[in-house]
């Protein structure tokens, strides 16, 4: 069981400096790196992959048949490639992520994500190609592009996964790391799941591809300037902007969130949550076309295939060496509205954060096995104001002389005077929590 105490509560100082770190990594150094991997990935498929059009970057030739069947041809291995891995994942979960350790577990995950980063890459580029061949990129391309993703995605619920790194980061240590999410959720075997797999790749996976490329073709045409490397930069000033201020507000907006979930309002709260994401998708989407610009105007102009790989590898070994390399693969279908208490507002972003939790939990499992009592605190000193109080902390693993013992530490820890006369008090158990004394209203 789990009880969260005010006693060692993380100073807010330390709480505000960790998030702005965290805030900073994922910002200035996981996602550019990401973007640099994709840049890289991207133009090297059109670089080798049937590279029969005029030339294999800017301007693309609207209505090229080279072209479409280039797109075709990474959009098929996109799409199979990643049924296989949906297909894999409790596999690879049981013999890799619970079977091996240390080393050999690292390295075999470092070579799943490289070959999947390559197949979502080819899954990508597939749907971009393929739109530019058959409608070319002009402006009206891309709002037909973006709005008919929009438009979909909203009516299947699967808004939300617009947002990308920045806004996104997955550690090498995550313990889902195989895991992927489909729409409808079903459990990895069986008929119903081949399906779900099947819909979830092949419709929210290249609707969000296209709400991407619709958004970047429109802003090139907004930001359009004689010289491309100032509309890069007006782009990268926007991005970042959007992007810092989201992340300052997410707290802000996950109240507003839960304040219509707790009033019924729950296609209100869906809208608002899509609204957020919408603004943070064009921070992101700015972010990507700035960094991915200015390396097409500056990084080995003119030598596009060393260009495009010293991108690759900088932005895939990066990623790795900062143990987020997982940070560069989309693979989960989110759904709308589905997280309770406002956390459909808060992005799936950490970096420190992650680790100092999982040491913490390393801790915690090191003393129980030592068979180090868990403390439980003397809150009776606790200002509770006679209202209702959850109290969370993790105790050791029960055994059959131990249930005894934390019977008693339970019962002392509700005789304090001042604990003593609360009308309610609740003991649950979250995971992922750090002690701390809540109040609730009666």
């Amino acid at each position: 069981m789990e009880v969260e105490t005010a006693t060692n509560e993380r100073p807010r100082w330390r709480q505000f400096l960790w998030r702005c770190l965290d805030g900073f990594i994922c910002i200035f150094i996981l996602a550019p790196l990401v973007v640099l991997y994709w840049r890289g990935s991207f133009q090297l498929l059109d670089y080798y992959v049937y590279p029969r059009y005029p030339h294999p970057y800017y301007p693309v030739v609207p209505d090229s048949t080279g072209l479409k069947i280039s797109g075709a041809i990474t959009l098929v291995i996109g799409i199979c490639g990643t049924i296989v891995a949906n297909v894999l994942q409790t596999i690879l979960h049981q013999r890799i992520h619970e079977k091996r350790r240390g080393v050999l577990q690292l390295f075999l995950k470092r070579i799943y994500t490289y070959t999947f980063g390559w197949i979502i890459v080819c899954h990508w580029r597939g749907v971009f190609r393929v739109w530019d061949g058959f409608t070319g990129t002009d402006v009206f391309s891309g709002i037909y592009c973006f709005s008919s993703g929009v438009i979909l995605l909203i009516l299947l619920k699967s808004f939300r996964n617009v947002v990308a790194p920045p806004l996104v980061t997955v550690s090498d240590f995550d313990k889902n790391y195989f895991f992927i999410k489909t729409r409808f959720r079903r459990k990895p075997w069986g008929a119903a799941y081949f399906l779900d797999t099947i819909f979830s790749i092949v419709v929210p996976g290249s609707l969000v591809a296209f709400v991407w490329r619709g958004q970047w073709s429109i802003l090139d045409h907004v930001f359009k300037r004689d010289s491309m490397v100032e509309s890069f930069v007006i782009s990268a000033a926007l991005g970042f902007g959007i992007v810092v201020m989201l992340f300052a507000l997410q707290d802000q907006a996950g109240k507003v969130s839960a304040a219509m979930e707790r009033r019924g309002w729950t296609w209100a709260k869906i809208a608002f949550e899509d609204l957020f994401f919408y603004i943070a998708a064009l921070g992101a989407v700015n972010i990507w076309r700035s960094i991915w610009g200015l390396c097409d105007e500056l990084l080995l102009k003119g030598q596009w295939a060393l260009s495009n790989w010293v991108c690759h590898i900088v932005g895939g070994f990066g990623t790795m060496l900062l143990l987020h390399g997982n940070s560069v693969l989309v693979r989960d279908v989110q759904i709308d509205g589905e997280y309770p208490n406002g956390e459909g507002c808060r992005f799936f972003s950490k970096s420190l954060t992650f680790f100092e939790n999982r040491a913490d939990k390393q801790k915690r499992k090191q003393q129980q096995t030592n068979g180090i009592p868990a403390e439980i605190p003397d809150i009776s000193t606790a200002a509770v104001d006679e209202k209702p109080v959850k109290i969370y902390r993790k105790l050791p693993a029960a055994k059959p002389a131990d249930v005894g013992v934390q019977s008693d530490q339970l019962e002392h820890l509700l005789s304090g005077n001042r604990v003593r006369d609360i009308p309610t008090i609740e003991i649950t158990q979250y995971e992922d929590r750090r002690p701390s004394i809540r109040r609730l209203s009666v």
